[in-house]
């Protein structure tokens, strides 16, 4: 991790993959319960464990300041906004951000920020 570049690269990835992690994860607990599925039970999963490895992650190797805005942010936005979107909306808003947060996770673990 000397050079700045690649720190600055790992940083602005590991951020927005919490982000994405934490917006899926948010999405679909703020979601009615009768519109939440068995199908949701991976995406919570993989929003809980893989987004929260790459929260702890985040905060060994570039601090809190970094990782707490990630975590927070998406919860109080879906909070917020939650009366206003209907259910459909929110599911496919919840795949979609999983979906672009297993990218970003992927593309952190292939830019050899776990060798």
């Amino acid at each position: 991790m000397d050079d700045p570049a690649m720190l600055a690269h790992w940083e602005l990835l590991c951020a927005a993959a919490v982000t994405l992690f934490s917006f899926s994860g948010a999405l679909i607990v703020q979601m009615p319960r009768e519109d939440r599925r068995t199908l949701f039970i991976f995406p919570a999963f993989l929003s809980v464990v893989v987004g929260g490895s790459l929260a702890v992650f985040g905060y060994d190797h570039f601090g809190a300041r970094l990782i707490a805005g990630p975590l927070v942010i998406p919860v109080l936005l879906v909070w917020l906004a939650r009366r206003a979107a209907p259910a459909w909306l929110m599911t496919v808003m919840s795949y979609v951000t999983l979906v672009a947060a297993v990218v970003c996770a992927d593309l952190l673990l292939e830019s050899a920020a776990f060798r």
